[in-house]
């Protein structure tokens, strides 16, 4: 089984079309996540697949999008409703 690392995935889009493609998008990744804040566990080829197909969809000049690497070993603080994400060793089914 491929080793998945957490990711961070914000972003600020301008264009409720392209806000949309994108969600889709990171939906289809995230195991959690609000409007524009996914949190992702990915492969090295799904990363990959992401910053090859999310950049041209993207406003150069008036979009933002911020992909951030977890340390496994950071330790996070979870308020209100937050769940536990899952540990990198559990298992994952994406259907």
């Amino acid at each position: 089984m491929p080793h998945r690392i957490p990711y961070l995935i914000a972003y600020d889009i301008t264009n409720t079309r392209t806000q949309a493609r994108v969600r889709r998008t990171l939906q289809g990744y995230a195991t959690g996540g609000q409007q524009s804040f996914f949190h992702c566990w990915l492969t090295a080829a799904e990363y990959r697949r992401l910053l090859y197909t999310l950049p041209p969809q993207l406003d150069p000049a008036t979009d933002r999008l911020h992909i951030f690497r977890i340390n496994e070993q950071t330790e996070t603080r979870l308020l209100g409703k937050a769940k536990t994400a899952l540990a990198a060793d559990a298992p994952l089914l994406i259907i």
